[in-house]
């Protein structure tokens, strides 16, 4: 798992209390087909609260960091913190497998409950990464 971890927190809690509780923030405003296939979700659903956005990837050296994230993710995700973790073969090709293969691996070997997206690039529009990449560069400023 690529240690890029991103706190969008601050910035959707804050653009919560000054937006209508109808309309969703520009970073937020992307949407995402969930590992294991389904309709879309929209990261507006995650409007005021604290977002940690992860890419991840299952053979790396921070793979084990799926613990920790599951951990944090229960243990404050009443109290206002959504993690998600998006899966991502562009470093090192860490990632190689396939979307059913990520969701078990990373439920038999961590119980990852938190919601996961489908594998995507996240430097390629062209392959799929237009949403991530979006969102990416917005947090990157």
């Amino acid at each position: 798992m690529r240690a890029l971890f991103v706190l969008l927190g601050l910035l959707a809690g804050s653009v919560a209390q000054s937006v209508a509780a109808e309309s969703c923030p520009a970073p937020l405003n992307h949407s995402f087909n969930p590992l294991m296939g389904g309709k879309p979700a929209s990261l507006c659903q995650y409007t005021g609260k604290v977002l940690l956005v992860v890419n991840t990837a299952s053979h790396c050296g921070y793979t084990y960091q799926y613990e920790g994230l599951e951990r944090l993710y229960r243990k404050y995700r009443d109290r206002g913190l959504a993690v998600v973790g998006i899966p991502a073969n562009d470093f090192g090709a860490q990632e190689p497998g396939s979307n059913q293969q990520i969701a078990e691996f990373c439920k038999v070997n961590f119980g990852v409950s938190f919601p996961m997206f489908e594998k995507r690039t996240s430097n390629s529009a062209a392959l799929g990464g237009a949403n991530v990449a979006a969102v990416l560069a917005y947090m990157s400023k």
